[in-house]
């Protein structure tokens, strides 16, 4: 009896196809199902069981492998060359996703990754956010240095509590209004020009906004919790410094300086 492989591993399953040798009328091939304990990614010999993955290989970019993967729940691809995140539509359990410094565009596949806490796209060239607002288990996102401008995607992220938007297109923080969880956010060398365009975060800790031209300080003591600014080598320099200083309220720290 002869045999071909009619589909690649695929969810821990191998669908090899067995030529029926006339034990079928109709002459058609019968699929057997045959069970797969590993598969090969990136250099590794991975067990379907793995719960972290790990390639920064430049020059590995297909994840088709990953699929097999239906225990994977965190995985790091920063620095390899991944593009097309197609293969991870739909993981069940993946939780974690480091994307740094890759070449990914598109991220509409992660639109069914249901239970995505952490997502990190520093240095990639995303900029349309719109999968995000049906993941509803974010915790934290590092957008840093994309091209990312629009932010009411995030706006149903209501159990986020961090956000890196160091270098991004940013200048309306309306947005975010809906984040009471917020604790962590960085909005760093953005386009905003003014803490009164940030609406009241209830949770919100630390807060960092360096190289920005910012003076309104004293607008900061809508947020209850705030405890820490950050506002290193601002851009106005040492006058800039003392003027938020003066002006932000007692209870709060000022780190950096001009």
């Amino acid at each position: 009896m002869s045999c071909r492989v009619a589909f690649p591993i695929l969810y821990g399953v191998a669908w090899i196809v067995l030529s029926a040798c006339g034990a079928d009328d109709a002459g058609a091939p019968v699929p057997v199902a045959v069970d797969v304990s590993e598969v090969r990614f990136c250099g590794q010999v991975l067990p379907v069981a793995s719960e972290i993955v790990r390639c920064n290989d430049p020059t590995v970019s297909d994840l088709t492998p990953l699929a097999a993967l239906r225990a994977m729940e965190a995985l790091d691809l920063a620095g390899s060359g991944a593009s097309d995140l197609t293969p991870l539509a739909g993981h069940p359990r993946l939780e974690e996703l480091f994307l740094d410094r890759t070449l990914v565009a598109d991220i509409a596949p992660l639109a069914s990754v249901k239970n995505l806490r952490f997502l990190g796209l520093p240095d990639t060239r995303v900029s349309d956010l719109g999968a995000l607002a049906k993941l509803p288990w974010l915790r934290d996102v590092d957008l840093a240095r994309t091209s990312v401008a629009n932010l009411w995607p995030l706006s149903r992220s209501s159990r986020l509590e961090s956000l890196n938007l160091r270098g991004t297109r940013v200048a309306d923080l309306a947005p975010l209004r809906s984040l009471q969880r917020l604790m962590s956010l960085d909005i760093s060398q953005t386009r905003v020009r003014a803490f009164a365009g940030l609406p009241r975060l209830g949770s919100l800790v630390d807060l960092t906004a360096s190289g920005l031209a910012i003076t309104d300080s004293d607008a900061l003591e809508r947020h209850p919790n705030l405890l820490y600014v950050t506002m290193s080598a601002p851009v106005g320099g040492a006058r800039q410094w003392a003027s938020l200083k003066d002006r932000l309220p007692p209870h709060m720290v000022l780190w950096g300086g001009p």
